[in-house]
């Protein structure tokens, strides 16, 4: 483990930057000696003087140098488990004979999700070329301030290359257990409704004017496929890529992972191509992009500057009496 992470550590600058440990682990480690010192120091003398409430206030400095104290292991012990997954995960995808990255910077990705938080970066990234590029891995990010309990989340996402280029479209999974620590608001404009009983599971956004180009692409049949094999995903399309979001992490302990992945690749992704393959409405390097809505505060607030401006008018008019 430890020449795993030597050598490692020399091609993951974010997660290096991101788990910079020490410091936080020698000031709370100094805190906490500090706070034990004091604590032991009240408690004696409680004894000497035999006051209770100089013992209790001695015992709860003590507690809290504990509690600093225990906070540290917490840390520790879960950065090591961070890196006996990674390591996991690189001997899973060796095992497979697909390709290991322990970290990739997100803007070499065109989908949304890898824009989403803030400290974002992609782990444990594994992919194979056959029989189509196909690539699994875990987005880390800070959730934004609201949206999530916990300070770090991690979103499991399968990338596939296609055979065309096609518009920006995205399929936002309906009535899922768990919340997203993310969030795409697209412009209400361009939402149009899945064929048949699908838009039960999926709304999907697409770029004005390019209504049939989605429907082309998401077919019922397709649209079947994406039900019994990947429920509660979203599912973006930009350019030649595919992205699926799954709704947490990938457990890269588990080699059913990589199983899973090849059966989306040759059930969604095969389909997926086969519908792009025969795209003949190219839309060349000028890929249209989804708009984000504009904030109803945003939208109304010429009004209201409008009305605060008369209203001031009419005071100093005196028409308001």
């Amino acid at each position: 483990m430890r020449d795993f992470r030597r050598h490692a550590k020399r091609e993951a600058s974010l997660i290096r930057r991101a788990e910079r440990i020490w410091p936080m682990v020698l000031g709370w480690g100094t805190l906490s000696l500090l706070f034990g010192a004091i604590g032991g120091l009240v408690v004696y003398i409680a004894f000497d003087t035999e006051d209770p409430g100089v013992f209790w206030a001695g015992a709860a400095i003590v507690a809290f140098a504990l509690l600093l104290l225990g906070s540290i292991c917490m840390v520790v012990l879960a950065n090591a488990r961070s890196w006996r997954i990674r390591r996991e995960a690189a001997e899973l995808a060796l095992a497979h004979g697909w390709h290991f990255e322990l970290e990739v910077d997100p803007r070499y990705f065109r989908g949304s999700l890898f824009a989403a938080g803030r400290d974002g970066r992609v782990e444990t990234a594994m992919h194979t070329h056959d029989p189509r590029m196909i690539e699994v891995g875990n987005y880390t990010f800070s959730a934004a301030s609201g949206r999530s309990l916990k300070g770090i989340d991690q979103i499991g996402y399968v990338r596939m290359v296609l055979d065309n280029d096609l518009p920006h479209m995205y399929l936002h999974a309906q009535n899922r257990v768990r919340p997203r620590p993310y969030s795409f608001t697209f412009d209400r404009a361009q939402r149009i409704d899945l064929e048949g009983d699908f838009v039960r599971y999926w709304r999907l956004f697409v770029p004005e004017g390019h209504g049939p180009d989605a429907y082309y692409i998401f077919t019922p049949d397709l649209m079947q496929t994406f039900v019994d094999v990947i429920p509660g995903c979203d599912v973006e399309v930009v350019g030649t890529e595919m992205y699926i979001y799954a709704p947490g992490r990938f457990d890269f302990a588990n080699a059913d992972i990589l199983d899973a992945a090849e059966t989306i690749a040759e059930t969604v992704g095969a389909h997926t191509a086969s519908r792009a393959a025969r795209f003949t409405d190219l839309v060349g390097e000028d890929v249209p992009r989804l708009s984000p809505a504009t904030a109803w505060a945003l939208r109304l607030a010429p009004a209201f500057v409008v009305s605060a401006v008369l209203i001031v008018l009419a005071g100093q008019s005196g028409l308001l009496g």
